[in-house]
């Protein structure tokens, strides 16, 4: 038991005849009247104190209206506030402490743990859309309520360092935490729980539909789309995509993530055969793209497979397996010929023929150019030399090499000028040249696609003869020779 000293308040050992603070005497234990107090210090019991003393105790916060006091008169153990004592509370101030009494959970606001749960409002909203800025953004607003908060809690005497940075890292935890740290209710965290849900919702709905942004999408009316030799009959009622190469390229170009997308989706696609197996057909793009199809076609019979051509222009419907920058996989279902390459042949043959008519209609008057002539000009005036390119001409020398895959070559005898002429065997141009002899004189009708200095591999390109320094002053190149790409159309004699 502790004596408490009537002049100064403070506590001393029951052996003290004089209080250890101030000096003052200390009452005499044994006495024990109605003015006795006693009150309970955590499991120790303090007194006996005089009345007098009361005030000094509450002033300083040693006793509160919590604390269980007793007295001679009492029956038991009973709170301050039940007491006469409860009166001095509301007539002496408090001391100020340089700890914060923490407030009662009604005082503590909890509106920023209600923005906080609003952020994933927003994410839904707006802020999915704009990818990773708005993942960016949605951490900024995080760190700006949890701060807020933290303000909050100090300003309401709670020390929240500990569990604060679970905002920052898992907000939804440090919604419950706070909670229960705080004794307020789970509100905030399950609102922000629930919209995390719908936001995942929403996420795949917005997936799922922008699939389809750059396609038409297109439903199979029929249950079967075969090639001329019947390849397969497709499943009915699935719905199929009709894509663009070129559109994929460029989507899945500007947004990896793009690719799955497309994964296990119906598709249309059209490509040029680029070569055949027993189970694989790849394709060439028709448009723009640089991607190719691969084509899974395990469904196929050799005899289905075997009536496809190199060449032949194709149309492929099939689910796609994978994607990637520069090929699609797909395991077709059916394969639809949309032109063989026997007739794209002989549309080129027609086309060549117009454009053959064309030239000879140019050249009727002035006849043939020859090498030697060309060079003359190629000398001369380099950059107007250059003009010949995407031109008809019809030129007169000497045939150099032929070669059934390349094709061959007409030269002069006396310069390094070569005009290289494509072809390969099984051609109507390789039919008509190898019935000539190497050294002959011919005369070749063609437009040229592109001229080439012969003593650099430089174009004829004025710009491009400025930055390598062909120039001389305002004269023209000094060259070597040429070599000219000619799309040729007829081989004659000379003769």
């Amino acid at each position: 038991m502790k004596r408490i000293c009537d002049n100064c308040g403070a506590e001393n050992e029951q052996n003290n005849r004089y209080c250890s603070s101030c000096g003052a005497e200390l009452p005499d234990i044994s006495y024990s009247g109605a003015s006795d107090w006693y009150y309970m210090k955590g499991s120790e019991r303090v007194g006996p104190m005089s009345e007098t003393v009361l005030p000094q105790l509450i002033r300083s916060r040693e006793i509160t209206k919590d604390t269980m006091v007793w007295r001679t008169g009492l029956d038991n153990w009973i709170r301050a506030d039940e007491t006469e004592i409860n009166e001095l509370f509301s007539l002496i101030p408090v001391e100020s402490s340089s700890v914060p009494v923490i407030a009662s959970s009604d005082e503590l606001s909890d509106k920023w743990l209600w923005a906080l749960a609003m952020v994933q409002f927003l994410s839904i909203m707006f802020l999915n859309r704009l990818g990773f800025l708005g993942t960016v953004i949605i951490v900024i607003l995080n760190c700006i309520f949890i701060t807020l908060d933290e303000k909050e809690l100090k300003k309401n005497g709670y020390e929240p360092q500990k569990w604060l940075w679970l905002g920052v890292v898992l907000v939804p935890l440090y919604l419950f935490v706070r909670a229960a740290k705080t004794n307020r209710k789970w509100g905030p965290g399950i609102l922000w729980c629930v919209l995390f849900v719908v936001s995942a919702l929403v996420s795949s709905c917005s997936a799922s539909s922008t699939k389809q942004d750059t396609q038409t999408t297109i439903v199979q009316e029929e249950t079967a789309v075969v090639t001329e030799a019947a390849l397969i009959e497709e499943t009915p009622e699935i719905e199929y995509i009709e894509y663009n190469l070129a559109d994929i390229q460029s989507d899945i170009a500007s947004n990896s993530l793009r690719r799955e997308a497309y994964a296990n989706q119906g598709m249309i696609l059209r490509g040029i055969v680029k070569s055949i197996t027993n189970d694989n057909i790849k394709l060439n793009p028709v448009d723009d793209s640089d991607m190719e199809i691969d084509i899974s076609a395990e469904n196929f019979t050799q005899e289905a497979l075997m009536s496809l051509s190199n060449g032949d222009i194709i149309q492929v419907t099939g689910i796609c397996t994978s994607i990637s920058s520069l090929r699609i996989y797909i395991n077709a279902v059916a394969i639809e010929m949309i032109k063989t390459a026997d007739e794209i042949r002989q549309e080129n043959d027609v086309l060549a023929a117009q454009r053959l008519e064309e030239a000879r209609i140019l050249f009727e008057e002035t006849g043939p150019v020859t090498m030697e002539q060309l060079y003359e000009e190629a000398k001369a005036n380099p950059i107007a030399f250059s003009n010949y390119e995407g031109q008809y001409l019809m030129v007169e020398g000497e045939i150099r090499n032929i070669n059934e895959y390349s094709g061959f070559t007409v030269s002069d005898s006396g310069h390094n000028c070569d005009i290289e002429c494509g072809c390969h065997e099984g051609d109507d141009l390789y039919n008509q040249v190898s019935e000539f002899s190497i050294g002959q004189r011919v005369v070749i009708i063609g437009q040229v696609e592109n001229i080439i200095n012969a003593s650099n591999d430089v174009g004829f390109d004025p710009a491009t003869q400025i930055v390598e320094g062909f120039i001389d002053g305002m004269m023209g190149i000094s060259i070597d020779g040429f070599n000219m790409y000619f799309d040729c159309y007829s081989v004659e004699s000379a003769g």
